[in-house]
């Protein structure tokens, strides 16, 4: 409107168009079994190690207590089913944190994400698999579903703790390549894992919550050298031997 006479942006520098954002990857199937299956245990060995050589081992002498050890693997427990809801659900960890009781209705398996909570500001109902529920209601018995608790108690450092636990698996959270796997590439791996089980291009981008197929697959759905062999496999058989003729029909 010309209220201004200069230009208050001009003193700014153009970002760099070389500035490359984070590389993230997808874990495998086989990766996320491994990670659900080391996450339970790795709070005590870290607290088990700390008392064979870290800084408590100097300040504590003995075993490590009863409530100690229950601490340990009650904390273990909900870190393993952090990463569980955030690779069967796609939910952005933000949105985990806002998750309620309230938000959750087990009986028909469905979860919402509230309009104030999500990203793009829409209220969503997403499907939750068969085994998150089972897992959902074992964590409701024991901890109280109040429909106003959240639904699961995030860790305040989610990155540290989930590539220690990766650690744990045998897996570098840092492939050869440099891409890493942080918080946000469950949700990656929960895109990757879709297109892996067969779902078509829509259903995948739907339950991401994406406005456009192109973020969907252009950034969040991760390639597999074995899928794309499969895929190949896949392909109807051709005949062997010399080139058949080709009717002209065809050809046109």
């Amino acid at each position: 409107m010309r209220f201004l006479p200069y230009n208050p942006l001009a003193c700014l520098k153009a970002r760099s168009e070389r500035v490359k954002k984070r590389r993230r990857r997808a874990l495998t199937a086989d990766e996320v079994e491994r990670l659900l299956a080391a996450a339970p245990l790795a709070p005590l060995r870290r607290l088990e190690a700390a008392y064979r050589g870290g800084r408590k081992s100097k300040k504590r002498q003995g075993e490590i207590g009863p409530e100690a050890r229950a601490e340990a693997l009650e904390r273990g427990r909900r870190n393993a089913l952090t990463w569980r809801i955030l690779v069967a659900t796609g939910l952005r960890l933000g949105e985990l944190r806002a998750l309620r009781w309230a938000d959750v209705d087990l009986a028909s398996g469905n979860l919402t994400v509230r309009a104030e909570t999500a990203k793009n500001g829409r209220e969503s109902v997403l499907p939750m698999s068969p085994s998150l529920v089972v897992a959902l209601m074992e964590h409701g018995r024991r901890c109280g579903a109040n429909p106003e608790d959240p639904v699961i108690d995030v860790p305040q450092n989610p990155c540290t703790i989930l590539q220690d636990d990766l650690r744990q698996a045998g897996i570098d959270p840092v492939d050869a390549s440099g891409r890493v796997v942080d918080v946000h590439a469950l949700r990656h791996t929960f895109g990757t894992l879709l297109v892996a089980s067969g779902a078509d291009l829509k259903t995948v981008q739907s339950l991401m919550r994406h406005a456009s197929p192109v973020l969907t697959f252009g950034f969040y759905i991760h390639h597999d050298t074995q899928r794309m062999r499969d895929a190949v496999g896949r392909l109807p058989g051709l005949p062997v031997g010399g080139s058949a003729s080709v009717p002209v029909s065809a050809a046109s």
